[in-house]
């Protein structure tokens, strides 16, 4: 009888805390990165079409437009960052094209894993409502 009830006392909390975590991690965690990532693929694509359509001297204007444009702090410091990276890289476009390509598949992974753990969350919400329906049946 006390070992029952031990083990329902800590079936409970470890539930509780599962949820918990994965609430955490669905409404915070993976969505304060899915915004970083999107921000950052949104300067790298800005900046692949401007080296498209004019070259190298087409995406340094784009670059230092977004570096001085204040309205966008974020994307501002991040365009900085890039700008003083970009001496050292030798091919830009494709240096782009292959981070445009990384971050997209991290916000993808990051858009799967945030919907595994909503699942999960109603996965538990609904055992431990049907678990109470039960015991009080």
């Amino acid at each position: 009888m006390a070992g029952d009830i031990f083990r329902n006392r800590l079936t409970r909390i470890v539930f509780t805390s599962v949820l918990f975590l994965c609430m955490i991690y669905a409404n915070f965690y993976a969505i304060r990165k899915m915004e970083r990532y999107a921000l950052e693929l949104y300067l790298y694509e800005k900046l692949l079409s401007a080296y498209e359509i004019a070259s190298a001297q087409g995406m340094q204007k784009e670059l230092s437009m977004v570096a001085s444009d204040a309205s966008m702090p974020r994307e501002a410091k991040l365009a900085r960052q890039f700008q003083a990276r970009l001496p050292g890289i030798k091919d830009p476009y494709a240096y782009l094209k292959d981070i445009a390509a990384q971050k997209m598949n991290k916000l993808r992974l990051l858009k799967k894993l945030r919907t595994i753990a909503i699942i999960v969350i109603f996965l538990l919400a609904g055992y431990q409502f049907l678990a109470g329906r039960r015991k009080k049946a």
